[in-house]
């Protein structure tokens, strides 16, 4: 039945995705500039991307009026990085800026609009934001020049070089659109992360209707294991769009799990043991998440341009974060209620221990 669910959420995902473009297409650099218009390129680094800053520093540029005319997610290549800088080549901090520029994903886009070059160069700020006004993008967002987040054309000349130069890097798979090249194995390595979501997700369900019976009312238990089955489900359902986003085939018939699939949960499982149950689910998917950052980041490691940086910065922020916090909360949850408890291993009879075992449910029921 598992299975079932999931080959359909993933049939249904790919589907819905099939006909949208998630690279960049970069016909409005062909198109004619308008009257007085200039074009500039716009970088954000990859401490900006890091950061969530993409959006926020895109609306500044939108608010404007300044048109975008190309806009792409990559992991650029030093040999590119160091064509870009070619004039700081004999600097002593040029190896220090191509390394940081490559260390992953940047944002690259092309403003159109009167007075832009100009107009951008004073909206992002000097180079060290610690001098930068406040309004201004380094002024804001920035306190050191190392990760000063953004970089612009800063003459007429210098834009159309960069231009013409990052023009010619074709949207490819390396890009957020796709799996790098020869990487279908990081394509299936997540499906087999969102699996083991999905299996994570039936067994909390399990624990959570221990909880929910005429014998032993549990709400706050009831809710919490509710939770991480919901959570679990999200997590897997994220995994797989992004695996579609970026164009991945996954196999569902190669599927390889890292957890139990169909762990028996007992009909009566006590809340000491169903927390250890839980506790023991998180951290498997926690040390899934570390093993498929490993392997992404691993693979393929002979060949700069084929280390896929999307996927390593996708699986830090998004999968191996929350389980680590996951566990971090389970496992405080169950210490707390191991020393209520006193050493014994159920709620008995006793009014004291009675008391103290509602006043936990009560108190994870008002959590979250």
């Amino acid at each position: 039945m598992k299975f079932l669910i999931f080959t359909v959420t993933l049939l249904s995902i790919s589907a819905a995705r099939a006909d949208q473009k998630y690279c960049l297409a970069k016909e409005g650099l062909d198109s004619p500039l308008d009257g007085n218009h200039e074009r500039t390129l716009v970088l954000i680094k990859p401490d900006g991307v890091q950061r969530g800053l993409v959006g926020r520093v895109l609306q500044r540029f939108e608010d404007r009026q300044f048109k975008i005319v190309a806009l792409e997610m990559m992991h650029a290549s030093k040999s590119l990085l160091e064509s870009h800088y070619a004039e700081h080549k004999d600097r002593p901090f040029f190896t220090g800026l191509v390394e940081g520029m490559s260390s992953g994903p940047l944002v690259m886009m092309v403003l159109e609009g009167k007075n832009v070059i100009g107009a951008v160069r004073k909206m992002i700020g000097t180079t060290n934001p610690i001098d930068a006004a406040p309004g201004t993008i380094r002024g804001d967002f920035c306190t050191e020049t190392e990760a000063n987040l953004i970089h612009a054309s800063d003459r007429l000349e210098s834009a159309a070089r960069e231009i013409s130069l990052w023009q010619r890097i074709e949207c490819s798979s390396s890009r957020v659109g796709g799996f790098v090249k020869h990487n279908d194995a990081l394509s299936q390595k997540l499906t087999n992360y969102a699996w083991d979501q999905i299996v994570a997700s039936y067994d909390h369900l399990l624990l959570s209707v221990n909880f929910d019976t005429y014998t032993k009312d549990r709400p706050g238990f009831e809710k919490l294991y509710r939770g991480l089955s919901d959570k679990a489900w999200e997590k897997a359902v994220e995994v797989l769009k992004y695996v579609a986003k970026r164009g991945g085939k996954p196999d569902v018939t190669s599927i390889q799990t890292q957890l139990s699939d169909g762990n028996v949960i007992e009909a009566s499982v006590s809340e000491l043991k169903s927390l250890a149950e839980a506790v023991k689910l998180e951290k498997s998917l926690a040390n899934h998440a570390l093993k498929l950052h490993s392997a992404v980041q691993n693979h393929h490691h002979d060949t700069e341009k084929d280390l896929d940086a999307g996927v390593a910065h996708f699986v830090e922020e998004e999968l191996i974060e929350y389980q680590t916090e996951s566990v971090r909360t389970l496992v405080g949850y169950h210490n707390d209620f191991k020393t209520i408890l006193k050493g014994q291993a159920v709620c008995t009879t006793d009014k004291n221990t009675q008391l103290a075992c509602f006043l936990f449910d009560d108190y994870l029921q008002k959590q979250g």
